[in-house]
């Protein structure tokens, strides 16, 4: 399992923004084989590895939350958006 560094960009976000913290429960299963593979391509210390994997796990299912929530939230500005221009089109026939 290859890992590569990926470029971060700082994004600017105006206004009131309101966030919610929820729990996940993780599960990790590995075995005895999966600890000698580790073992045998010169990772000596498999529970390291094995943080080091869960921690970019972890965050890039935050990454993945966050940006679902943003598309949400653009969606429903974009739709009420085009609610207030319908109702005004028909205050203005």
């Amino acid at each position: 399992m290859g890992y590569k560094k990926e470029e971060t960009k700082n994004v600017k976000i105006e206004g009131d923004i309101e966030m919610k913290a929820k729990t996940k429960k993780l599960k990790v299963k590995y075995t005895l084989e999966s600890t000698e593979d580790l073992s045998n391509e010169s990772k000596p210390d498999m529970a390291d590895e094995l943080v080091k994997i869960l921690s970019s796990e972890i965050a890039e299912s935050i990454d993945r939350d966050i940006i679902r929530q943003m598309k949400r939230v653009h969606i429903q500005e974009k739709w009420d958006k085009r609610k207030k221009k319908r109702k005004l089109n028909e205050i203005l026939k």
